[in-house]
């Protein structure tokens, strides 16, 4: 069954609809004057054909369509595929409204909700259109992986956008992306049918084989490079884990096998000790000890500060009593004439203090003196508080570093514990490697058993997938597309004409042998016209090729502005202002070459569908027949003009 484009329907943001009807197994024409709309078809039917970046040009159509969707024909059925306009600011999108069946009617937009993806779109038409389960082939000592064709590539046959269709650089669609390459050159044989599906299945029971052959082998190699390598080491690890206490040293053995027994039972060693550090203990002992070193330096300088007061109140005490002493003398005099001295009545020269005021100082310092002694009692009792706190401190300071002392060396004494430990964990394994390396024999045995069983399938399955009738069958293929090639270009009258002209697979480009020399697209192939005329008579030859042989490729070209080479864009638009003239060569050329479009798909209907974007607009029949609608001037586009207004 080929795959069609039916109706192609773009959904406006309130939900109006614009349709576009085709012809399966037609030659279709959308023509029209520039900036209509026309190449943004390509970009619409790829995204709806299971493509998630939208490469729908930027401006009115897509600001203001809502939802793009395709209805495709395959055989008796219908598939509609609808998908959203992408999120504002997005560049891709993968949801998808899909629905099958004989007759579809699109829906309204209200009706449209996301009900599958892009993958699930890709997976249904692989599946429908008979693409089976496959893998391309990867030529020995290559690093890329396998390709698995999908609808997705069959997309470099399907389109010619108007960079490519007249390219002199790349010959199919998205060649010059990065991986697309390599992906065509991978997948073309499978769509030429170089290899068939049991094949197929040969080829993947042949690629698993090699896989576990190859680490089969690898295995084998490695278990032999330990057994190499350990092979006369059974004496030196016998000295080892006697050293390390694991073996009496003091026994003797007299043969391998006896060494390898002691070896053995070594393995079942244990640490006899519990080695987990004390760390955790001894912390906060620490801690602890500098906590009570600071409580023991703040009561020392309390009991010096008490002790300083102490030495201060002695002092005060003396002075005070001394002059207390003093003054105590006036008690001998009664009340005394204050102008004459009291001892020898003699007149004085200035007035003592009275003696009422000296009695008042004698009381003071009497009330001081007895203050005094009244706090001596409580300082003495503050001060002993003192020294009896601080030596308990000291005592817990002793305490506490004898504590931690203990458990330092007692950590020490593990410490040795534990790297005997290691010694012997070390030595263990080591035990425990050559152990396995001397058992390794009998592996040895079986893995070179399975290396010989393996060999012995993957020798079998290359006999009956040889590589050489892969070329063979692909040669034969690229030389009937060069036969119908040639045949071609004589039609359409290229400058090699009568020439052998071919499809190059490694350089991806077509190839016209003149004279025995090649001459491969570009500019020695001359201009714009055979440039395009080599791109229509290799990719109808490939169609041809899929359509005779019924190969899972879609049915349908879409060729963008293949006349671009006799009219190019400054003298188009001469001749839609009407001061250009279409030169009797050109459109000889151009009906010329839409006569070839006409009668390749007239010979291969109804499993080719071609549909044109052009600029030119021929009188004659067939070519007026094939307008999908009225040529795109006069305002007439794909975007309708009130949705440009609104």
């Amino acid at each position: 069954m080929r795959l069609q484009i039916s109706t192609i329907a773009l959904y406006a943001q309130d939900g109006r609809t614009r349709t576009l009807k085709f012809r399966p197994g037609h030659v279709n024409v959308i023509t029209g004057k520039s900036d209509t709309g026309k190449s943004a078809i390509i970009a619409i039917v790829e995204y709806c054909l299971g493509r998630s970046e939208f490469k729908v040009p930027e401006g009115i159509i897509s600001e203001s369509v809502a939802w793009y969707a395709v209805v495709y024909t395959l055989g008796d059925t219908e598939v509609l595929v609808a998908k959203p306009a992408p999120a504002p600011g997005a560049a891709s999108q993968s949801e998808v409204y899909l629905s099958v069946g004989p007759n579809i009617e699109l829906p309204p937009m209200e009706a449209l909700r996301p009900n599958s993806t892009d993958d699930a779109v890709v997976e249904h038409f692989s599946r429908a259109i008979g693409i089976g389960p496959n893998v391309s082939t990867v030529g020995a000592g290559q690093s890329r992986d396998p390709v698995e064709a999908t609808l997705k590539h069959t997309r470099f046959y399907l389109f010619q956008d108007q960079g490519t269709v007249a390219s002199e650089h790349v010959l199919f669609h998205r060649q010059a992306e990065p991986f697309m390459a390599q992906a065509i050159k991978d997948t073309l044989p499978y769509f030429l049918g170089v290899y068939d599906e049991d094949r197929l299945s040969m080829l993947r029971e042949l690629r698993s084989s090699r896989r576990e052959l190859k680490l089969a082998e690898q295995r084998l190699r490695e278990e032999e490079r330990i057994s190499a390598r350990e092979g006369g080491r059974a004496w030196t690890l016998l000295a080892e884990a006697q050293q390390a206490g694991l073996i009496v040293p003091e026994k003797t053995y007299g043969s391998e096998a006896e060494v390898l027994s002691a070896l053995r039972a070594a393995l079942n060693w244990y640490p006899s000790q519990d080695t987990e550090p004390r760390e955790g203990r001894i912390e906060p002992l620490r801690q602890e000890l500098r906590q009570r070193r600071v409580d023991y330096d703040r009561l020392t300088a309390q009991l010096h500060a008490a002790q300083v007061f102490v030495t201060q109140g002695d002092a005060f005490s003396r002075e005070v009593s001394t002059q207390a002493a003093r003054l105590s003398a006036i008690g001998l005099f009664g009340e005394a004439d204050e102008t004459k001295c009291p001892l020898c009545h003699s007149a004085l020269s200035s007035l003592p203090p009275p003696v009422a005021a000296l009695n008042e100082q004698l009381q003071r310092l009497n009330a001081n003196l007895g203050a005094v002694a009244r706090e001596r009692p409580h300082i003495e009792k503050h001060l002993g508080g003192l020294k009896e706190e601080r030596e308990r401190i000291r005592d817990d300071i002793r305490r506490l570093e004898a504590t931690i002392e203990a458990l330092v060396q007692e950590d020490e004494a593990a410490a040795q514990v534990r790297d005997a430990n290691i010694r012997a964990a070390r030595v263990v394994g080591r035990l425990s490697l050559y152990m396995d390396a001397a058992s390794a024999s009998e592996t040895d045995e079986a893995l070179r058993a399975q290396v010989v069983q393996l060999r012995g399938r993957v020798q079998a399955l290359e006999r009956q997938v040889s590589t050489d009738e892969d070329r063979e069958q692909l040669q034969s293929t690229l030389s009937w597309l060069a036969g119908q090639m040639s045949r071609w270009a004589e039609v359409l009258e290229l400058e090699f004409k009568g020439q052998p002209y071919r499809l190059d697979l490694a350089q991806l480009t077509v190839v016209a042998d003149r004279n025995g020399r090649p001459v491969p697209l570009g500019k020695r192939m001359g201009g714009g016209e055979n440039w395009l005329g080599c791109h229509l008579i290799a990719l109808l030859a490939l169609h041809k090729f899929f359509s005779l042989n019924q190969r899972p490729v879609p049915g349908f070209l879409i060729l963008d502005q293949p006349t671009q080479v006799y009219f190019p864009p400054d003298r188009y638009r001469q001749m839609e202002g009407g001061s250009g003239e279409v030169q009797d060569e050109d459109r000889i050329a151009v009906q010329r070459m839409y006569d070839f479009l006409f009668e390749v798909c007239r010979e291969l209907t109804p499993n080719l569908q071609i549909i044109v974007l052009d600029h030119a607009n021929l009188e004659s029949e067939a070519f007026q027949t094939a307008l999908v609608e009225p040529p795109w001037r006069g305002g007439r586009a794909l975007i309708p003009l009130d949705w440009k207004k609104e």
